[in-house]
């Protein structure tokens, strides 16, 4: 489940790439029957997420602080949020989501809105991670995906365009087939699925190239 060689395709590219040679080592104490087990492994090993010691919490809801680092990590402007605020790395996520548009950005400096530890709920997830490919989504004629849910018009009409755009590349899924469930809050383990949906079109953003 976790890729066996990966290679970047230029030099100096991040240090987690040293955590493949250690992803047979990886383990958490609270995922072995968890059905996104493997794909936990494969994102931590890649360094997208984190656990806590020997946990993953997959059945955790996400926050905002936990969505925004994964997403800002997945497009490789981690190290932009560190130059941005040294001393505070989570004000320097906040500042380069700020920057690129995936959340508004708030009239005051001095408060990160949404607040870190605000729950995020499915279409949030999917809207964030779709706006941070810096892409033109799907509009009008082209929202497809999204109608074929009994429940689409609960999604906010400023997310729709980019949960579509998340449905159609197959990052996230409904419920079932007929229910999308935009508004329930997303876990650890279910943002830890999408996140591996969207692996192959993230690599690049961090300069990796998959050999094998």
């Amino acid at each position: 489940d976790i890729p066996q060689k990966v290679r970047p395709s230029c030099r100096g590219v991040s240090p987690y790439l040293n955590i493949l040679s250690e992803a047979k080592n990886l383990s958490f104490s609270d995922i072995n029957s968890h059905w996104a087990k493997s794909e936990i492994l494969e994102i931590t090993a890649l360094d997208y997420m984190d656990g806590q010691g020997d946990k993953f919490y997959p059945n955790r809801h996400l926050n905002y602080g936990e969505v925004l680092t994964t997403v800002i990590r997945a497009v490789g402007k981690e190290g932009d949020a560190q130059k941005a605020s040294p001393n505070n790395h989570q004000k320097g996520i906040y500042e380069i989501a700020y920057k690129m548009e995936l959340i508004p950005k708030p009239e005051s400096e001095d408060t990160l809105v949404p607040v870190p530890s605000k729950k995020v709920t499915r279409e949030e997830a999917a809207n964030i991670l779709a706006r941070a490919l810096e892409i033109d989504p799907p509009i009008g004629h082209e929202i497809q995906e999204a109608k074929k849910f009994t429940d689409y018009k609960k999604i906010a009409d400023h997310r729709l365009p980019y949960v579509e755009l998340s449905l159609q590349k197959g990052y996230i899924s409904g419920r079932n087939k007929n229910i999308f469930d935009p508004k329930a809050y997303i876990t650890r383990g279910e943002f830890a699925k999408v996140i591996s949906n969207a692996n192959e079109d993230l690599l690049p953003y961090r300069n990796i190239e998959k050999k094998s």
